[in-house]
């Protein structure tokens, strides 16, 4: 039998029409090429041949092919990577968090990650970020307020001068050296030093001292602030700048910002204890 294609006449069984071309001898077709499938080293792929064993072979999710650039695999199921996220094998919406395989209440928990992750209760509602301290457990702070460190915890933003921390309405910073009153004092930083602005001159030769210096530099000497209150360091007590007026000479002692009596009391780590305590 003879049929007619696009003017061409071939014959079906011993010839093969591809793309309006006649070709003897072969029984498939790729695009407008023929070629022997069964003996042939080529196959067809998209229209084009290529060699066999150059296209590797789809991606599957569970028993269906997947395209990776647009699409993953969550627990055998397909999803979109462009809008929906895999947490623990349970497919998310992207506009949710995934903390350890579990979906995140962001409006309680905070994701931790560090040795371990763990989702971490919020101790401000606008906690965004985990500090890992020394001890290895976690705090949670604002980055937009506040800053961490392994070292010191979290502390506010701007209140480090070097690796210590200090309060600016008080303390002074000069290029990483602390200087601690030395703003209540009305000091100012002349590099890395500091200078008394009421006695003395920040020079281009460093600090010079005016004639009313050595009587205001002994005056002084004889001040101590707790906080942004001056007190008498052999009258007062100071504990974490709070006072405690006639501290000291009723034998108190400080145990984080409280005081107490040294006498039937001992200081444990931030805590008061009654009697005779071991330090073991």
């Amino acid at each position: 039998m003879t049929l007619i294609f696009d003017i061409h006449v071939y014959k079906r069984y011993e010839q093969t029409c591809c793309g309006s071309v006649v070709r003897n001898n072969t029984d498939a077709c790729c695009g407008t090429t023929s070629y022997n499938s069964k003996e042939s080293s080529v196959k067809c792929d998209n229209n084009q041949l290529v060699p066999k064993g150059n296209t590797p072979e789809p991606t599957r999710c569970g028993n269906k092919a997947i395209k990776e650039t647009i699409q993953g695999c969550c627990n055998g199921a397909q999803f979109d990577l462009l809008n929906q996220i895999c947490c623990g094998g349970t497919i998310l919406h992207k506009s949710k968090k995934c903390c350890d395989g579990r979906e995140l209440d962001t409006a309680k928990y905070v994701c931790c990650k560090g040795d371990k992750i763990e989702q971490q209760v919020k101790l401000q509602p606008n906690s965004d970020e985990c500090c890992l301290l020394k001890n290895g457990s976690f705090q949670t702070f604002n980055r937009k307020y506040s800053e961490c460190s392994l070292a010191l915890g979290v502390a506010p933003k701007g209140s480090r001068c070097g690796t210590l921390l200090y309060n600016k309405s008080r303390d002074l910073c000069c290029q990483g050296i602390l200087f601690k009153n030395g703003t209540l004092q009305k000091r100012k930083c002349c590099g890395v030093k500091s200078y008394d602005t009421q006695c003395q001159e920040c020079q281009h030769d460093g600090i010079k001292d005016l004639k009313t210096c050595n009587e205001h530099v002994k005056f002084k000497e004889t001040q101590h602030y707790c906080g942004k209150k001056e007190y008498n360091k052999d009258r007062d007590l100071c504990c974490r700048d709070k006072l405690y007026v006639n501290g000291t000479t009723q034998r108190k002692g400080c145990c984080g910002i409280k005081s107490y009596l040294k006498k039937n009391k001992k200081c444990l780590h931030g805590e008061t204890r009654e009697g005779y305590v071991s330090f073991k």
